[in-house]
């Protein structure tokens, strides 16, 4: 074969595989085209996103104000941020990917109808939806993705967006400290155990118990304790209902604790009962009940003689 003949069909087959290439290109050109955004009125969601809507069972929206997230619906409540910002991370990177149905009666077959579907709408500051949609199933093999329809469509695609940041219920997006507080910000403790008390109390750079010198490695690791009192779970409606019938009277089933600050009011902790490893916990005056792990309720259940100092550590501390 003449050189100028193979040369003619390697010109010739390098022409056909750049058309095709050119051709898959423009395919996937004109797909893009077509294809919907999950975002609009945005470039920066991470940034502007201000209030996050989910539906299920209920309503749950949460809002930014200022540098804090606030639960508004069910209730008014402190919101976890760390839950916040991971929500709000896992929206800025969401992304539609193919869309695998057009079908209004395939939406079914993959949990975008009724109580299976998660109702998603996200706004900025000045309530434009940024965007808003259904969660269906997660797609098999992939966490990660979840089947999803935009608002107002039939269109199934497969989202870039792991579903359950967003099937939770209203007390997974709550707020679990119950005490924060700064050590240098406490002026005094009053800790009822049964018949025992506890009343501790700054004096100058020491504390006492009951009027005495208090160990203060103690009262100092009590103080501590107390700077970020963390609830591990909420009590169920049903029983937080009756806070008596959990030992939250009153007179609490394990202790009280009243808190008096250096500014602001006195809060009252209370103690109740203690069931399968947790003891339910209640501010005083305040309707909400946690659930408080045994570890962290015996760091500051305490009586005065495990508070106070030793002979020898109280002369010391005089002198």
């Amino acid at each position: 074969m003449r050189s100028s003949t193979v040369r003619g069909l390697w010109i010739a087959a390098a022409v056909v595989l750049a058309g095709l290439g050119f051709w898959k290109m423009g395919e996937r050109s004109l797909a893009g085209l077509g294809q919907p955004k999950f975002f609009r009125h945005t470039k920066s969601p991470a940034k502007d996103i201000r209030e996050i809507q989910v539906a299920r069972s209920g309503e749950i929206l949460i809002l930014k104000r200022g540098e804090h997230w606030e639960l508004t619906s069910p209730e008014i409540y402190k919101a976890d941020s760390n839950q916040a910002e991971e929500a709000v991370s896992a929206l800025a990177q969401a992304k539609l990917e193919e869309r695998v149905s057009s079908r209004p009666e395939a939406l079914g077959d993959f949990d975008l109808l009724g109580g299976k579907a998660i109702g998603l709408s996200v706004k900025d500051e000045k309530g434009r939806v940024l965007a808003a949609g259904r969660l269906g199933k997660v797609v098999t093999g992939s966490f990660e993705r979840t089947y999803f329809t935009l608002e107002g469509s039939s269109e199934v695609h497969i989202l870039r967006l792991a579903r359950y940041h967003f099937d939770r219920g209203a007390n997974d997006w709550k707020d679990r400290v119950i005490v924060e507080i700064a050590p240098s910000d406490i002026v005094s403790l009053d800790i009822r155990k049964g018949d025992a008390r506890s009343y501790l109390e700054v004096k100058g750079s020491s504390w006492t118990v009951n009027g005495k010198i208090a160990n203060q490695e103690k009262a100092r690791d009590l103080v501590n304790a107390l700077s970020r009192f963390e609830a591990s779970e909420f009590a169920s409606t049903s029983e937080a209902a009756d806070p008596a019938k959990l030992g939250l009277g009153a007179k609490p089933k394990e202790l009280s604790l009243s808190i008096r600050r250096r500014a602001g009011p006195a809060d009252t902790l209370r103690i109740g009962a203690l069931k399968d490893s947790m003891y339910y916990a209640q501010i005083a005056g305040k309707p909400t009940v946690w659930k408080v792990s045994e570890w962290r309720v015996r760091s500051i259940s305490v009586k005065p003689a495990d508070l106070e100092a030793s002979p020898s550590k109280s002369s010391k501390t005089k002198s």
